[in-house]
């Protein structure tokens, strides 16, 4: 399953029994946000305030007008976090001091208790009371209401040099999703509708023909290289956003093999000006230049600049659709729906063609 379907998946389920779920793929695909998302959607639809644990929110208390997300990576945890701290009682008993997390989940009306890395797990003794949280929605003797669902996820082992397999019988009592990475048009999808105009569209620009580079397959398991995921583009594209910018943050964030094909892109220089003087001179530029191209129009036509040579420009684009379905792509919505209207109805045709069959090529 992609990445992006995993969301509206998981609120499907949450409607639906609530079964446990685990999902597996390679690290940094959105694996954590698609959970937060769908925990963010169930609240919606039930009227109730999104919030994330912490010590903060568990003292506000209202957990009946509350969904609440608890996210515990299980390689930073002893067994006490998860099972709570025994006592003994007056006549010699024993019981468990339960976390404040699992107390907030028992109370709650609405929760999420998200498992994060089960498969990299080494210890046995975490892993045995990880496994009892999945099977009896339990902190100790402390039971999760019946409007908790269970999210754990993990790498596979092709992906993480650590990660184990599970027991069989632990498998068999859950819904296992192998999750697919987003492609860059999801991805900044994904981008454009969370953070607006606070990331660098350039990286999309790049990401659309240099599909590849979208996530990286490290050629060593255990590396002491940064490498491409939807994570670290995703981070590269708000903190370029922000407007810095130098080279060891491209390196740092993207590796020794994209990273420098990327700040290749980032040098290219175009004469724009002389483009929309005369479009025909968009056809001799090379695939990149191309790329810049496109950014810089688009910058300017957001901006309203020169407004009436681009659409001029995007007329001379009709004749060849896959950059105009780029150019739209890019542009803010209100002003893609502008650029449209100036295009004759030909032009349009042509365009909606060419975008239904990208859409179903790349599913």
């Amino acid at each position: 399953m992609r990445v992006p379907e995993i969301a509206d998946f998981l609120v499907e389920l949450y409607f639906a029994g609530r079964p446990p779920v685990l999902i597996l793929g390679p690290p940094g695909i959105g694996k954590s946000e698609s959970v937060r998302d769908a925990a963010r959607a169930v609240a919606g639809r039930l009227g109730l305030e999104y919030v994330e644990f912490s010590e903060a929110a568990f003292r506000e208390g209202g957990w009946d007008r509350r969904c609440v997300l608890v996210d515990l990576r299980l390689t930073e945890l002893e067994p006490a976090d998860i099972l709570g701290v025994p006592r003994v009682l007056g006549d010699s008993a024993t019981s468990y001091v339960p976390p404040l997390w699992a107390r907030a989940l028992a109370e709650a009306r609405c929760g999420f208790l998200f498992l994060d890395e089960l498969t990299n797990v080494q210890r046995d003794d975490v892993a045995a009371v990880a496994y009892k949280l999945i099977l009896e929605r339990m902190s100790g003797f402390t039971r999760f209401s019946d409007g908790v669902m269970v999210v754990a996820a993990g790498n596979d082992p092709e992906s993480s040099p650590i990660a184990r397999p599970l027991p069989a019988p632990l498998i068999n009592r859950l819904l296992v999703v192998r999750a697919e990475p987003p492609d860059p048009d999801e991805w900044y999808a994904y981008m454009a509708s969370r953070y607006g105009d606070s990331f660098d569209r350039r990286t999309y620009l790049y990401l659309s023909m240099n599909r590849e580079d979208m996530l990286e397959r490290p050629q060593q398991l255990e590396t002491t290289h940064n490498f491409a995921t939807p994570r670290t583009w995703t981070m590269l594209a708000l903190v370029m956003g922000s407007g810095m910018y130098r080279e060891e943050l491209v390196d740092g964030l993207l590796g020794p093999a994209v990273g420098p094909k990327f700040r290749a892109f980032l040098s290219l220089k175009v004469d724009v000006g002389s483009i929309l003087e005369d479009p025909t001179k968009f056809d001799g530029l090379s695939l990149d230049a191309k790329l810049v191209a496109i950014h810089e129009v688009a910058r300017m036509y957001m901006a309203g600049e020169r407004a009436g040579d681009v659409e001029r420009l995007a007329r001379h684009l009709a004749g060849r659709p896959e950059w105009l379905v780029l150019l739209v792509r890019y542009l803010r919505p209100e002003h893609a729906s502008r650029l449209l209207s100036a295009m004759p109805e030909d032009a349009l045709h042509r365009l909606y063609k060419v975008a239904s069959v990208v859409r179903h090529v790349r599913g």
